[in-house]
Protein backbone atom coordinates (compact mmCIF):
# COMPACT_ATOMS: atom_id res chain seq x y z
CA UNK A 1 0.00 0.00 0.00
CA UNK A 2 1.19 3.44 -0.94
CA UNK A 3 0.46 6.45 1.81
CA UNK A 4 1.06 10.35 0.05
CA UNK A 5 1.73 12.58 2.75
CA UNK A 6 1.16 16.27 1.98
CA UNK A 7 3.76 18.21 3.10
CA UNK A 8 5.26 22.11 2.53
CA UNK A 9 8.77 22.15 4.37
CA UNK A 10 11.62 23.97 3.79
CA UNK A 11 14.66 21.63 3.23
CA UNK A 12 18.43 21.92 2.41
CA UNK A 13 18.91 20.66 -0.86
CA UNK A 14 22.81 20.05 -2.83
CA UNK A 15 21.75 20.10 -6.19
CA UNK A 16 24.24 20.71 -9.71
CA UNK A 17 23.43 23.26 -11.61
CA UNK A 18 24.83 22.90 -15.26
CA UNK A 19 23.85 23.56 -18.80
CA UNK A 20 20.81 25.20 -17.71
CA UNK A 21 19.93 21.90 -15.32
CA UNK A 22 19.50 21.47 -12.32
CA UNK A 23 19.69 17.97 -10.67
CA UNK A 24 18.93 17.61 -6.77
CA UNK A 25 21.73 15.18 -5.28
CA UNK A 26 20.47 15.06 -1.94
CA UNK A 27 18.11 16.70 0.51
CA UNK A 28 17.40 17.01 4.35
CA UNK A 29 14.23 16.42 6.31
CA UNK A 30 15.03 16.98 9.77
CA UNK A 31 18.17 15.48 10.89
CA UNK A 32 18.09 12.75 7.83
CA UNK A 33 19.68 13.06 5.05
CA UNK A 34 18.64 11.56 1.64
CA UNK A 35 20.72 10.48 -0.97
CA UNK A 36 18.92 10.98 -4.73
CA UNK A 37 19.17 8.01 -6.95
CA UNK A 38 17.08 9.32 -9.62
CA UNK A 39 14.91 12.23 -10.74
CA UNK A 40 11.83 10.84 -12.58
CA UNK A 41 10.67 14.19 -13.76
CA UNK A 42 11.26 17.84 -13.34
CA UNK A 43 9.29 20.41 -14.99
CA UNK A 44 8.80 24.25 -14.58
CA UNK A 45 5.72 25.94 -12.57
CA UNK A 46 5.11 29.37 -13.62
CA UNK A 47 2.59 31.27 -11.39
CA UNK A 48 1.62 34.94 -11.44
CA UNK A 49 4.99 36.26 -9.46
CA UNK A 50 7.43 33.55 -9.24
CA UNK A 51 8.86 30.06 -11.24
CA UNK A 52 8.81 27.35 -9.40
CA UNK A 53 11.51 24.24 -10.21
CA UNK A 54 9.52 20.92 -9.51
CA UNK A 55 11.18 17.83 -9.58
CA UNK A 56 10.13 14.22 -8.46
CA UNK A 57 12.86 11.88 -6.86
CA UNK A 58 13.42 8.36 -5.71
CA UNK A 59 15.70 8.74 -2.68
CA UNK A 60 17.67 5.86 -1.41
CA UNK A 61 15.04 4.79 1.26
CA UNK A 62 13.00 4.04 -2.04
CA UNK A 63 10.35 6.54 -1.28
CA UNK A 64 9.19 9.04 -3.56
CA UNK A 65 9.44 13.01 -3.00
CA UNK A 66 8.24 15.87 -4.72
CA UNK A 67 10.45 18.74 -4.15
CA UNK A 68 10.38 22.26 -5.56
CA UNK A 69 12.96 25.30 -5.92
CA UNK A 70 11.27 28.29 -5.68
CA UNK A 71 12.96 31.28 -8.10
CA UNK A 72 12.33 34.21 -5.68
CA UNK A 73 14.07 33.66 -3.09
CA UNK A 74 15.77 30.26 -4.04
CA UNK A 75 14.58 28.12 -0.97
CA UNK A 76 13.69 24.32 -1.26
CA UNK A 77 10.62 23.27 -0.21
CA UNK A 78 9.27 19.65 0.34
CA UNK A 79 6.35 19.36 -1.05
CA UNK A 80 4.90 15.58 -0.84
CA UNK A 81 6.17 11.88 -0.43
CA UNK A 82 5.15 8.19 -1.17
CA UNK A 83 6.02 5.96 0.96
CA UNK A 84 5.80 2.61 0.64
CA UNK A 85 3.87 0.45 3.12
Amino acid sequence: MVQVETLHEPIVVRADFRGGQIEPLWFQQGQRKLQVVSVHACWLQRDTDCRRYCFSVQADTGDIFELHLDARDMQWWLDRVCLEG
